[in-house]
């Protein structure tokens, strides 16, 4: 059964933060999140029109791929998801994180990922060239609930709504 809280936020969302057309393409990234949650993203996508693409993940999964990754092995990886991005209208970022310190016991390839998969795909490539309302880039402010991405890309991002 849909939850109508869930149904309400992928609608403002879709609509209203990343303003999604009909006939655009919408990449849904939806980490630690309840499958409700997911399947309310999709429909809300599909009755503005648009047609979703969906990224399932969580911070376990994230662990196993980065624990003994190499630099090549994650650029491998950041090459298919920034070729991803570039194909999108638009992005949907939500994150309930079930344990935030879930890289903390590998910090030296934490970093790795961070410098051939984060900086890459999410920082030059979903992340904007500027940001709507912006002059800081270590403060992110939204201005209207979203930003625009270095390839036109509309995108927002929920961090911490699913708490266990």
């Amino acid at each position: 059964m849909a939850d109508p809280r869930e149904e309400k936020l992928a609608k403002l969302l879709v609509e209203y933060s990343v303003k999604l057309q009909k006939g655009e393409s919408c990449l849904i990234n939806a980490v630690d999140v309840p499958t409700s949650m997911t399947e309310a993203l999709i429909k809300a996508v599909y009755d503005a029109g648009g047609y979703p693409v969906v990224n399932l993940w969580n911070q376990r999964i994230e662990r196993a791929m980065v624990e003994h990754a190499s630099k090549e092995s994650l650029q491998a990886w950041a090459d298919v998801d920034t070729y991803r991005m570039k194909q999108m209208d638009a992005f949907i970022g939500i994150r309930g994180i079930a344990n935030v310190r879930e890289l903390a016991t590998i910090p030296a390839q934490t970093n790795l990922a961070s410098t051939y998969y984060n900086i890459p795909v999410h920082m030059k490539t979903r992340l904007p060239l500027y940001q709507v309302g912006s002059t800081s880039p270590s403060h992110r402010d939204y201005g209207d609930a979203g930003w625009y991405g270095n390839e036109g890309v509309r995108g927002v991002l929920l961090q911490g709504l699913y708490r266990g």
